[in-house]
């Protein structure tokens, strides 16, 4: 038994021996690094950025703090894990900016890193390849991580790709690109001769549609791909990072909650928007009255630079057109409707919402209506809106009835406007409130009873006086006379003067909710309509002499209880779709033609 332990022994330090031998052969066999006259210190700092580059160092961060996404880094974790496979597989998390894709990725990359050969975070990738030999840098950065050698000579980028194709076939790697824009740049930092088995790769970016896209997919076996679509956070989430970019605690104090919750309910989720706002309040002084009475007016400039990147790298000046156009009148709206009369007006193209889509700018909903972040559609009228800030008259598209009301009511339309949308409806929602004890002080009061039946005369006479300026919302047709390039109107519940000879001949989408007149003019030009709405009208017939609209899809007489007849129906060879539904006395009746 001795004799076997002195064996064993005896075997175990010529292991060690041989161990020390092989080190002390690579050591004697590294280069040295030459002073070439540099500084000491200089000379120092470099060997320590070496060793801590050979050591992982600089991946090593604090794993960042997490709010909400639970199911999501499940998801991405049981990604990871999973090794059954003999495929290198591919994720794709897609998301609108700001919705935490970058952070996503950074929290699963650092739980999971050290369970690979090699692993790389290459963060921010659309704007580093703005900038000079952007995309080189990253080639290196990369080279740098995956294969710690021989990455400094190189000079361009075909040669860095072919490293890194050689680096990644392998080697066992968890590679994440984050901010990917262009299906190109795929190209050069993965390349296209394969992944060495049980590697991971994610990819963030703003497009769905962009990673099948490179070459690497078009090989004989193209890696398994898997989509992870990011969506905003719940309320209880929205209100804890609020509270945290706030406060510097997951819950608010009881005296802040109220607002807090509208300030929630305004960003829908969004996470960029919530640590924006909340660090507003935590640094620049500002009260929750002054953050709330901004919200909806105009869009913080730091939440509309990282939305807007979405917007101005779409394609082409064509779907920019359409995402303006939707935000300011169609959201909400039918797809097909939309897609059917913004053709007919030149607007966007046949491929322009799958775009859209694709880039996080607008969703579907199951009824097919078209949806989009509330954000996102603050920051599409705001690009209107900046078009003409002080002049209305002088933008493509008017929405806000206040100024739509002005321009008509002072005759300043012009040919730049191709859409207005104006609802006098809007108008009657300034109703008497009861008094404050500070509002009856105001004006001289003290909180007692006795001076409520005066303050109300007050309230009543006031809000007369409001009314007879506000709801008026009359004017005359000629106000539209210099809207020769006007597509898309819609005057719901307006009082007109004049003939409708002075409508715009080209208008594609006619939109007349609370119509007074029992049928339509005979002078309105209505030969290129595509849509037209006469929706809880007082129309009677639609028209007294037969119409031949040739390009008419869609006619919506919905609640029209007085009319009579519909027909004439000959005269529209194009009509898809009649809506005519009335809700009276607990009858429903509905006709529809498509």
């Amino acid at each position: 038994m001795e004799s076997e332990s002195d064996e064993e022994k005896r075997s175990q330090w010529a292991q060690r021996i041989k161990q020390w031998e092989k080190a002390l052969t690579q050591v004697a066999d590294l280069k040295g690094v030459e002073a070439n006259g540099r500084a000491e210190t200089i000379l120092i700092e470099e060997i320590v950025k070496e060793i801590s580059s050979r050591l992982d160092l600089h991946k090593r961060s604090e794993i960042p703090k997490l709010f909400g996404m639970e199911w999501s880094v499940r998801n991405i974790t049981s990604f990871l894990k999973d090794g059954s496979g003999q495929r290198a597989e591919i994720l794709t998390i897609w998301g609108m900016p700001g919705i935490g894709k970058t952070y996503l990725a950074n929290y699963v990359f650092q739980l999971h890193y050290l369970d690979f050969e090699r692993s790389c975070f290459l963060e921010d990738i659309e704007r580093r390849c703005t900038q000079p030999n952007g995309l080189l840098d990253l080639q290196k950065q990369l080279l740098k991580d995956i294969q710690a050698r021989s990455w400094m000579d190189i000079d361009n980028v075909n040669e860095a790709t072919l490293k890194i194709e050689k680096s990644l076939f392998m080697n066992r790697t968890l590679l994440v690109l984050d901010g990917i824009s262009k299906f190109e740049q795929l190209d050069v930092l993965i390349g296209t001769k394969g992944l060495h088995p049980g590697s991971k790769i994610i990819i963030t970016s703003k497009n769905e549609s962009l990673t099948e896209k490179c070459r690497l997919f078009q090989t004989e076996v193209p890696p398994k791909h898997t989509k992870h679509r990011l969506q905003g956070l719940n309320d209880e989430e929205s209100l804890q990072l609020l509270s945290w970019h706030a406060f510097g605690c997951n819950k608010p104090n009881k005296g802040d909650k109220k607002q807090l919750i509208k300030v929630v309910e305004y960003c829908q989720g969004y996470p960029l928007a919530l640590k924006v706002l909340g660090s507003s309040f935590r640094s620049e002084d500002a009260t929750w009255e002054d953050i709330l009475e901004s919200l909806g007016k105009e869009i913080n400039p730091d939440i509309k630079k990282v939305l807007k990147i979405s917007y101005d790298t779409l394609p082409s000046e064509k779907d920019k057109e359409l995402f303006k156009y939707i935000a300011c009148l169609f959201f909400g709206e039918d797809r097909k409707f939309t897609e059917d009369i913004l053709k007919a007006c030149g607007i966007g193209k046949s491929s322009g919402i799958k775009i859209l889509i694709n880039r996080c700018l607008l969703t579907v909903q199951s009824s097919d209506k078209l949806a989009m972040h509330q954000l996102l559609q603050d920051m599409g009228r705001d690009i209107v809106h900046q078009e003409s800030p002080k002049k209305p008259w002088k933008r493509s598209i008017l929405w806000h009835h206040e100024e739509c009301l002005d321009v008509l009511q002072n005759r300043q339309g012009t040919t730049i406007t191709q859409g207005l949308a104006l609802d006098m409806r809007t108008f009657e929602n300034d109703t008497w409130k009861e008094p404050s004890s500070a509002n009856m002080q105001m004006f001289g009061f003290r909180s007692y009873p006795s001076f409520s039946c005066l303050w109300w005369l007050f309230g009543w006479v006031s809000g007369m006086c409001s009314s007879s300026r506000k709801t008026k919302g009359d004017f005359e047709t000629l106000a539209l006379s210099e809207m020769c390039n006007l597509k898309l109107l819609q005057l719901n519940h307006v009082q007109l003067s004049g003939t409708y000879k002075n409508f715009p001949h080209g208008i594609r989408w006619l939109c007349m909710h609370g119509f007074p007149l029992s049928y339509i003019p005979s002078d309105l030009q209505m030969e290129n309509l595509v849509a037209l709405d006469f929706s809880n009208s007082k129309l009677q017939q639609l028209w007294k002499k037969p119409k031949l609209l040739r390009s008419l899809k869609f006619l919506n007489l919905s609640n029209c209880h007085e009319l009579v007849r519909v027909v004439h129906f000959s005269g529209l060879p194009l009509l898809e779709r009649i809506t005519y539904m009335v809700v009276k006395q607990g009858f429903q009746g509905r006709v529809l033609l498509e």
